[in-house]
């Protein structure tokens, strides 16, 4: 049997490129079987929004569609995966992004289910373009499949809704060839270790939702 596969806690990384639905299906998937969900992006927004040196650095790269450095990405997983939290699992969403990165994650702790959500460069930029954020409690709304229930106004909390700055056309764009790149390499990285699963990203969230918990099921992680 595969030893990564034989893990008692579910270790989940999700992938895809941006605009894919990770996002969600992370969230509803972290809920359901209980394990924090560590999300790299928001980790570097809250400290932008908190005007952090840290957030400083990552305001200036983010927001052109780069990725920041690999050794301080690399730094913020080790501490977050070795919070007492994450010893029963977690599932990890934009990241790792590279070779680099997966070797680090793979050292601090093997994941056991790979999640890939793939979808077409025009749903992409579509999805990605009408997406907007709370600038307060960065809940998340699309402007068509997920609109506030007042124009421009957060649902939660009555703040301003805003476009992120790596949401603009120029940076959806760089950071599409950043994930052909560099991501996509990964692919086979883990299907030689029979932990990768594929899904259509383009299908309604319940139906990816469904098939996703029915794998995680029959590999025994819920």
């Amino acid at each position: 049997m595969n030893p990564e596969k034989i893990n008692k806690y579910p270790r989940i990384v999700i992938m895809g490129p941006q605009g894919s639905g990770k996002g969600t299906q992370a969230e509803l998937i972290a809920k359901k079987i209980g394990v924090p969900k560590i999300t790299t992006g928001e980790i570097y927004r809250e400290n932008i929004r908190r005007k952090t040196k840290l957030g400083a650095m990552a305001a200036r790269i983010i927001n052109k569609g780069n990725l920041m450095p690999n050794e301080i990405t690399n730094g913020i997983m080790a501490r977050e995966l070795k919070k007492p939290n994450a010893k029963k699992g977690y599932l990890v969403d934009g990241y790792p992004r590279n070779i680099e990165q997966a070797e680090c994650l793979e050292k601090i702790a093997m994941p056991n289910f790979v999640i890939f959500l793939g979808a077409r460069m025009p749903i992409i930029i579509q999805r990605i373009s009408e997406r907007r954020e709370c600038g307060n409690c960065k809940a998340i709304y699309h402007l068509i499949n997920r609109p506030p229930k007042k124009s421009g106004i957060c649902d939660k909390c009555g703040n301003i809704l805003v476009q992120r700055e790596d949401d603009k056309p120029a940076a959806i764009k760089r950071r599409l060839q950043i994930f052909r790149t560099q991501t996509k390499p990964l692919i086979a990285r883990y299907k030689n270790r029979e932990i990768f699963y594929s899904y259509d990203g383009e299908k309604p969230i319940s139906v990816v939702q469904k098939q996703i918990f029915r794998d995680l099921k029959k590999e025994g992680l819920i």
